[in-house]
């Protein structure tokens, strides 16, 4: 739609307030928004505003709406084309304080980004610059002011490649950004004789970036130990250490682990961007059976509920969106954590800290003086915790928490292994459910392509005749894959499935009892995300070793 100013309101929504409407769509609960309401009262913002810094929606919830009622799409900027060119009359500050943003010409229109589309004079201004019609679009005010700030860098002096010379300061800022850029979640920084190299984990794969020399990347290296708070003197013994970075318009985390190699120290900053907020259930694309399961355990008064599965398999942000479905407002919700990844909106969140004796187990027996109703604790590492944790959910308290192991049916075993008793187990046990993660297609370049190799192991006698996968493109660095979906199994605890964890029961006897229950494999709801076209029958494959 050509616009030359703000579109109208949809008049059919117009009367309905915001905080209504989320409650409608099930984003916000409605004692959360009498809760903002009084807020509100106290402060005098825009509801959309408390809400967000309450953290009871995220920003995405509020703009999609405002997206919606004006009449215009809602777009991420990080899947939109950015003509730098169109800011060159535009001042920077008019761009920050009005959040809008040219993003670029086609045929010519000119496309512009707006976080409030209804400004109608900061419109008026980019149309008097640019002379040329413009067409609206709603975007996150976080990407606007993001990109703005980062586009004098680009064109400037920032833009290049890192090289040898940079200050060590300067080599630090440059790969940073290049991850935040790129969507990355760990920075490998490895000495090798001759030279330093750098990787970065995009989509759960290392991809390369950067090589210095020996002595900038000894800086590199220096630089980051000074932001960590590590010490700079020390190379014989590993540090841990933290910091916070401010990038193009948003503070990430950084977790920042050194250990000595061969060559030097080797360094891994793990991002944990908590600007994103915690997803919803229904947007983890859970299968149908498995989000209504999911939900009713939320509602649960009490039991022991399990995510496994490896290390950064998403493990924590299924627990975070269960934890959203729960009713804080009438529920006492707390968790122990290592690390505290995202902040939650009325849960009590501790950090453990070993050092000082604040472990998992010291820190669920301090909890539950506490009187919680629901508790989430980070991880099953012993014997102890994972005691504590039954015997909680035994005593009216719904407890969630993670454990590493291969499968949903795995889990049981793992705890009795453990030590549990099997008659306690029996009564605790609410629920497992496992996930993997696999590589989305990239939607910028997805493509329908004849079934291969893959696609005939995974799906045997019933391949489709037609999948999904990328070609390669620039958004996604020529992978063909962008972003990142979960593939889950869910272990009801039937009547069977109890008995035979009360009586001990081996695997296969487990196996036997899920069949009878209806479990549906981990496999299976990696071949129906293939049939949408959201994955590749490769990643399934790849993450699910189905060729072992």
């Amino acid at each position: 739609m050509t616009q030359q100013g703000p579109p109208a309101p949809a008049q059919s929504v117009k009367r309905k307030r915001l905080g209504d409407r989320l409650v409608e769509k099930g984003v916000l609960m409605t004692s959360q928004l009498s809760l903002a309401l009084e807020e509100q009262k106290r402060t005098g913002e825009p509801i959309g505003q408390v809400l967000k810094t309450i953290g009871f929606v995220k920003e995405e919830d509020v703009a999609a709406l405002l997206a919606e009622d004006m009449g215009v799409p809602f777009v991420r900027l990080s899947e939109q084309r950015v003509d730098r060119s169109l800011c060159a009359g535009l001042a920077e500050d008019f761009l920050l304080q009005n959040a809008i943003l040219p993003l670029f010409e086609e045929r010519g229109l000119v496309t512009v980004a707006m976080a409030r589309p209804s400004d109608v004079a900061a419109l008026d201004t980019v149309l008097k610059v640019l002379k040329r019609p413009l067409r609206v679009v709603v975007a996150l005010e976080s990407d606007i002011r993001g990109h703005v700030t980062l586009a004098p860098a680009e064109q400037g002096d920032a833009a290049r490649p890192a090289a040898d010379g940079d200050s060590a300061s300067a080599l630090a800022n440059a790969l940073l950004a290049r991850a935040l850029r790129e969507g990355a979640t760990d920075i490998h920084i490895e000495p090798e004789e001759k030279h330093l190299r750098t990787r970065l984990r995009v989509d759960g794969v290392l991809r390369g970036a950067d090589t210095f020399s020996v002595p900038a990347g000894q800086g590199l290296i220096t630089r980051v130990k000074v932001l960590s708070g590590l010490d700079v003197a020390e190379h014989r013994r590993p540090q841990d250490g933290r910091f916070r970075h401010q990038a193009a318009g948003r503070a990430v985390d950084l977790r920042v682990s050194s250990i000595p190699t061969r060559f030097g120290e080797n360094i891994v900053l793990r991002i944990l961007d908590r600007s994103s907020g915690a997803a919803r259930l229904d947007q983890l694309a859970l299968a149908e059976p498995i989000l209504k399961s999911l939900q009713q355990v939320t509602a649960l008064p009490h039991g022991l509920f399990l995510v496994t599965g490896p290390t950064g398999s998403g493990k924590t942000t299924t627990l975070y969106a269960m934890l959203r479905a729960v009713d804080s407002m009438t529920r006492k919700v707390a968790s122990v954590e290592d690390p505290i990844e995202m902040e939650l909106p009325l849960i009590r969140q501790s950090q453990v800290d070993p050092s000082i004796g604040f472990d998992f187990a010291s820190g669920l027996r301090a909890l539950l003086r506490q009187d919680p109703d629901v508790m989430l604790v980070g991880e099953i590492r012993d014997r102890e915790t994972a005691d504590i944790a039954v015997r909680a959910s035994l005593t009216g308290h719904l407890v969630m928490t993670t454990l590493h192991t291969n499968d949903a049916l795995g889990a049981a075993s793992r705890l009795l292994d453990m030590g549990v008793e099997p008659f306690l187990l029996n009564s605790a046990l609410a629920g497992v459910l496992a996930q993997r993660l696999v590589r989305c297609v990239c939607a910028a370049c997805a493509e329908e392509a004849a079934p291969g190799e893959a696609d005939q192991l995974l799906f045997g006698d019933k391949v489709p005749q037609k999948v999904m996968h990328g070609r390669g493109c620039e958004a996604c660095g020529g992978t063909g894959y962008r972003g990142r979906v979960a593939i889950h199994e869910l272990l009801p605890c039937t009547k069977s499935l109890r008995r035979a964890i009360a009586q001990g029961c081996a695997d296969d006897a487990l196996k036997a009892s899920a069949a009878e229950a209806g479990f549906v494999p981990m496999v299976a709801d990696g071949a129906a995300k293939v049939r949408r076209g959201l994955t590749t029958a490769d990643e399934v494959v790849r993450v699910t070793r189905l060729r072992e």
